[in-house]
C-alpha cells in the first residue's frame, strides 16, 4: 500500500452478521488510496474476494485472517469500521476506541452504548453502504484528532472493572434476558 493510503479497518469473523459488504461496497465510491484492511477469518471469505474483484477494487481489500496483534495493527490504521447487524457489547469498538481511533459504527444495540453520536464517533444505517461512504469521506484530520482524545476518554467508561459491575447489576436485574 502507497504511504499516502487511508486504511479503514474492522475487526472480526467473516460472517454475514458483520456485514464487511457494506464497506466492501463502498471502497468504489470512495478515493482511490482507501484501503479496508480485515481481521478476522470465516466462511464468507471466498466471497467477498470475488465481490472485491467484481467491483475492481480487489487490490484495496485486505483479508488478514485471524490476528492475535490487533492492538498493534489499529495503532497503524486511521479509522476502525465496524457496520455489524447485531452486537453485544464489543470488545473490538472498546479496543479501537482505546487506540484513539475514530470510530464508524452501525446504529444497533451495543454500538449504541458505548457511541455519543457525533461526540466520540460516528453512528449508521447498517444497511446502506452510501451512508457509510459519506461519513468515511468526512472524517479529516481535525475529527480524526477531535475524537482520538474524546475515545480515550470515553473507553475509560469500559474497563474491565466497569464492565464486569454493570454486567453483574443486568443479571441481579434480570435485564440481561431482554432487548
Amino acid at each position: 500500500m502507497p504511504s499516502d493510503s487511508t486504511l479503514l479497518l474492522s475487526v472480526g469473523e467473516l460472517n454475514d452478521n458483520k456485514n464487511h459488504k457494506v464497506i466492501i461496497q463502498s471502497l468504489p465510491e470512495l478515493p482511490s488510496n482507501v484501503h479496508y484492511v480485515i481481521c478476522g477469518r470465516g466462511p464468507l471469505k471466498e466471497q467477498h474476494e470475488q465481490l472485491a474483484k467484481e467491483l475492481h477494487v480487489e487490490n484495496r481489500l485486505h483479508l488478514l485472517g485471524y490476528r492475535s496483534d490487533v492492538i498493534k495493527i489499529m495503532k497503524s490504521c486511521d479509522i476502525f469500521v465496524f457496520p455489524s447487524k447485531r452486537e453485544g457489547l464489543s470488545v473490538a469498538l472498546m479496543e479501537a476506541m482505546a487506540c484513539g481511533l475514530p470510530c464508524i459504527a452501525s446504529r444497533i444495540r451495543g454500538n449504541i452504548d458505548l457511541i455519543t453520536q457525533g461526540t466520540n464517533s460516528i453512528l449508521c444505517n447498517p444497511n446502506g453502504y452510501m451512508n457509510f461512504v459519506d461519513v468515511i469521506i468526512s472524517i479529516d484530520e481535525e475529527i480524526k484528532d477531535k475524537f482520538s482524545k474524546l475515545n480515550i476518554i470515553e473507553s475509560k467508561k469500559y474497563s474491565v472493572k466497569q464492565i464486569s459491575e454493570k454486567m453483574k447489576k443486568m443479571y441481579l436485574k434480570g435485564d440481561i434476558f431482554h432487548d
